[in-house]
């Protein structure tokens, strides 16, 4: 009956050790992705982020470079002033600065897009952005894409035109010069390949459906293996240690993670700086989870050695009680 209980403790804390960095990943992941506000909550601050500013005003400006024709715009508007009538030499002068005014035209509407990035205005459109992101990440684990997340022929990708419209929105409204001038885009930057939209499946399912009851499970068969074991101290030492590996290996992966998707999005011509930065704010909550979970795993190997029956256990907690007595004061008798 001793060893048939000592096996379940066992089994119980290895089956424990293996779900528990499942448990955090499937936690964080119904919180992110079925949490519309969690998700915001997480992504926001990324709009003060100098990485991914940069990221989306070299993004927004070549897509805007590749619909402003400043080159044509300048020979028209160069054109419409010589009809009006002016000299032969007026006329050369004006030609010559054509492409000097293209070439401001948009260096002038790359500045008002910088502006707009770098602005408190961008904090608004950011989060509408990651907002609009989160339910079009429902979308695409539940269909085949849409809105802001888009699945393509190249590949799996972010709608930018949805970033350009709400800044020229915003830009028109404040009245910045030349902000008429940005033209609809319609750009799609390819974030990775059709592989990547199986893996938002995947793991939408898991935070569906495993997010709330696996942290539960987990914690269960560690507390029922110590209380099955018969020696509950030495239990809970191996608790402990099965707990401190489960959490670093989920912090190992966290790591490698950050390694695959900075090579993944240089690999994919995104910016890597910007990619990680985003990857940080994702796996922040997971990290910090595993973190305060390791610490308190090293705290029940410590306490479950002190409290376990091996000679220098016992040499110590009998120092720390003679010490105990001799700092406690007499009480006079009456």
């Amino acid at each position: 009956m001793t060893t048939a209980r000592g096996v379940a403790s066992t089994v119980a804390i290895v089956i424990a050790a293996i779900l528990l960095p499942l448990s955090i990943v499937s936690g964080w992941a119904r919180t992110q992705l079925v949490d519309e506000d969690a998700f915001a909550a997480t992504l926001a601050p990324l709009s003060q982020s100098a990485e991914v500013q940069d990221a989306v005003i070299s993004a927004s400006t070549a897509a805007v470079d590749a619909r402003l024709d400043a080159a044509g715009l300048t020979r028209t508007v160069v054109d419409g002033l010589i009809d009006l009538g002016m000299g032969d030499r007026a006329a050369q002068a004006l030609r010559r600065l054509e492409g000097p005014a293209a070439t401001a035209l948009q260096q002038l509407v790359h500045g008002a897009v910088a502006d707009a990035v770098r602005s408190d205005t961008f904090r608004t459109v950011w989060e509408q952005f990651v907002r609009r992101a989160h339910q079009a990440l429902t979308v695409a684990a539940t269909s085949d894409g849409g809105g802001v997340v888009v699945q393509t022929a190249d590949g799996l990708g972010i709608q930018l035109g949805a970033i350009v419209a709400v800044l020229k929105e915003s830009l028109v409204a404040q009245g910045t010069p030349l902000a008429s001038f940005i033209p609809e885009v319609d750009r799609v930057v390819i974030v990775g390949s059709g592989e990547n939209l199986a893996a938002i499946r995947t793991g939408y399912a898991i935070g569906v459906a495993l997010g709330w009851w696996m942290p539960l499970v987990t914690v269960v068969l560690f507390a029922g293996a110590i209380l099955l074991a018969r020696r509950r101290t030495a239990a809970l030492a191996r608790a402990g240690i099965a707990a401190a590996v489960g959490t670093t290996i989920l912090l190992i992966a966290a790591l490698v993670g950050r390694v695959w998707v900075g090579a993944s999005a240089t690999a994919a011509g995104f910016s890597s700086a910007a990619a990680l930065a985003i990857y940080d704010r994702l796996i922040t909550g997971a990290v910090s989870t595993a973190l305060v979970l390791l610490i308190a795993a090293l705290v029940l190997v410590a306490a479950g050695w002190l409290a376990g029956a091996s000679p220098r256990a016992v040499e110590l907690r009998l120092r720390w009680a003679r010490r105990a007595d001799e700092k406690t004061p007499d009480v006079p008798t009456v």
